[in-house]
């Protein structure tokens, strides 16, 4: 899925919460397919030089307004035609990129990919410009670690750069990290699709081959993806996991994700691993936060606290833009004569709670340019504070940033525009332009990456076991622990608000049982409303063809009443609620006539996923919901004034059960 690399941060905020309202019953649109006036794209721009200005901390830090103004003035000139969504899109977002913020840009709706295109079926690999195969997805044969040349005779390093126009571009000499991610999506917004693509493959042992790539529907393509995450010595993609190499005494701990969803896994995943380390007097740790696009420093705090028993801080300080904007999102309080203002959060040292068997050697921790977000936060904090040593590539992260975006819908094109409210500066000083540079930079040559050497842990490996030869070192067989919790097969613990920013592969499901036609038009529209708010490009599926299809690889969005939604009716039996023909029960609260429920809750077909169901005793009332981000829970009561209870419910080891509920 292409929105996954978006990192989902409470406290560096990659994506902020948006409001899920009521769809109005006018005839449904698709934002490709509508044919924008020229008033229309102006009032567009508008709102967004507009918001930026009244939202972003420090819009000019990296182009000066007199230029900013003399873009937008240029962009203006273009505006004189009528031209779809898509169109305005690729005109618009280079201009927004052009502040150089990365986590300020714009975005097209989910349905913009009309006819369901055929996608590149590559992963990719970014050192600098070039594009080195990471994963063939397609079965054709590209060899992994080969450069791609071209693609249908379109130079691949042209490509990248071009690409890189649509996001801020943080690092001189660097492409933005989301190219990497949305490489084969980008490719398809600016170069079109093709049956079969002619590519070009480059490697030191064979010069150039040419080989004829079929292309991949987009749900094909993005199930391909999620299956074939690339992980540590060329396994598959773990959220983290443990190993061991007894005859040189080392552990090797990869984390690629520090997802709240993931938190309470990744508690126990530590416990164990370092109850290992401890019994085992364990000489050398290496830890590996490669391919890490972050998550919420409230969990690498949680890997931190094994490694350090000082005061420590992941920020200098927080600089937060008082705006409307924010109090409407984030449900926060403001003075009106502060608007406009900058408040400032300095953050203090403190000690982390010590947990049982803490590590008390330096480490060697592993980053490269997919090392961002709160990844590279951690990084940073390794080598401010002298914890361990950074060996790799520049990360892709910066020492300090803006985030915590807003987002908000283009009022005609529907285009997302997110827009970053705060500037955080990290322990390692105020520098905008480069990552956490590494103690010992270890970048790979064609031929390492052609013969799949992963030339940084060869490093790590040499410091700890000096003498051994090179050859040798590259035939270590690292011995995996058993309690390894693999990416997408920790138990889900997710709440609401994470489960429908970040949840795997999603699916929607919509009802067919509803009294009137009318009323089902509805919530299909509400659906597609949710799905552009969270820049979500999952199927939208109808509860019958639910309850034939595999659900188990889904993170799933339910909506209608429970006698409405045939795959909800089928369910029930597993779900946390109670229901009589008037009033549906969710611990001590009951939901009547005019109330309605939100509830996270793990997929009955595999509790290693979550979803999200939109529920009442009325459908009418489904499209009342509404959510701040003033606190994250797994479940709320709705009237027409707002939430009059909400609750969290006990998890352990997948299982979920009532804990509390607090009511309003």
């Amino acid at each position: 899925m292409i929105r996954n690399r978006r990192h989902i941060v409470r406290v560096i905020g990659i994506l902020a919460m948006v409001a899920w309202m009521a769809v109005a019953a006018a005839g449904e649109t698709d934002a490709s397919r509508v044919v924008l006036t020229p008033e229309e794209l102006q009032a567009d721009l508008d709102f967004v030089v507009r918001t930026m200005k009244q939202v972003h901390p420090d819009l000019f830090a990296r182009l000066s307004e007199d230029e900013f103004e003399e873009r937008r003035a240029r962009l203006e000139s273009r505006l004189n035609r009528s031209m779809t969504a898509l169109s305005f899109y690729r005109i618009i977002a280079p201009f927004v990129a052009s502040i150089g913020d990365a986590h300020t840009h714009i975005m097209p709706a989910p349905d913009t990919l009309l006819g369901d295109p055929n996608f590149l079926p590559v992963r990719v690999r970014l050192v600098g410009n070039r594009a080195y195969v990471r994963e063939d997805l397609s079965g054709a044969g590209l060899p992994t670690g080969g450069q791609l040349v071209t693609v249908d005779d379109v130079e691949v390093e042209e490509f990248i750069d071009q690409a890189s126009n649509y996001f801020g571009r943080e690092h001189e000499d660097k492409p933005p990290i989301m190219v990497e991610g949305r490489f084969s999506y980008l490719y398809w917004l600016l170069h079109g699709a093709s049956e079969t693509y002619e590519v070009v493959v480059e490697t030191p042992s064979q010069g150039r081959q040419i080989f004829g790539v079929p292309g991949q529907p987009v749900a094909a393509f993005h199930q391909a993806m999620a299956s074939q995450e690339p992980g540590g010595l060329g396994a598959e993609r773990q959220a983290f996991a443990y190993s061991y190499v007894q005859e040189f005494d080392v552990g090797l701990l990869e984390v690629r994700s520090f997802l709240p969803r993931h938190q309470g896994a990744f508690i126990r995943f530590l416990q164990a691993a370092f109850r290992h380390i401890a019994e085992n007097d364990v000489r050398w740790l290496i830890i590996d936060v490669r391919n890490n696009n972050g998550g919420s420093p409230g969990v690498s705090d949680r890997l931190l606290a094994y490694l350090t028993d000082r005061p420590v801080r992941n920020f200098m300080h927080i600089d937060h833009r008082v705006s409307r904007q924010a109090a409407q999102q984030k449900g926060q309080p403001f003075i009106e004569e502060r608007l406009g203002g900058i408040d400032r959060v300095r953050i203090p040292e403190a000690r982390l709670p010590r947990p049982q068997h803490s590590y008390n050697r330096p480490v060697l921790v592993l980053v490269d340019q997919s090392t961002f977000s709160t990844a590279a936060i951690f990084a940073g904090v390794i080598k401010q504070y002298r914890l361990g040593v950074l060996i790799g590539e520049e990360t892709g992260g910066l020492v300090s940033s803006f985030g915590d975006p807003l987002n908000f819908p283009l009022p005609n094109s529907e285009l997302m525009l997110g827009v970053s409210r705060a500037y955080f500066e990290g322990v390692g000083g105020a520098d905008r332009q480069r990552g956490i540079l590494p103690d010992h930079e270890v970048p790979p040559t064609p031929q390492d990456l052609e013969a799949g050497r992963d030339t940084a842990l060869l490093h790590a490996l040499s410091i700890t076991s000096p003498g051994v030869p090179r050859d040798e070192l590259s035939e270590v067989s690292f011995t995996a622990l058993e309690s390894v919790f693999p990416y997408g097969e920790a138990p889900y613990e997710g709440d609401i608000l994470y489960t429908m920013h970040k949840g795997e592969a999603p699916l929607f499901i919509a009802p067919t049982g509803e009294n009137g036609s009318e009323l089902t038009q509805q919530v299909r529209r509400a659906i597609m409303e949710l799905r552009r708010r969270l820049d979500a490009e999952g199927e939208v599926i109808t509860d019958t063809e639910a309850l034939e299809r595999d659900l188990s690889e889904h993170t799933l969005f339910v909506f209608g009443t429970l006698s409405g939604n045939a795959w909800l009716a089928e369910h029930l039996d597993e779900l946390p609620f109670e229901v009589s023909d008037d009033a549906i029960t969710l611990g001590p609260h009951t939901a009547g006539a005019g109330m309605n429920v939100v509830t996270a809750w793990p997929n009955p077909a595999n509790p290693n996923y979550g979803m999200v169901i939109f529920t009442a005793t009325e459908m009418e009332r489904v499209f009342n919901i509404a959510f701040r981000d003033d606190m994250p829970r797994d479940y709320a009561v709705f009237d027409g004034s707002g939430i009059i209870s909400e609750g969290r419910y006990q998890k352990t080891n997948g299982q979920w059960s009532l804990e509390q509920t607090n009511s309003r």
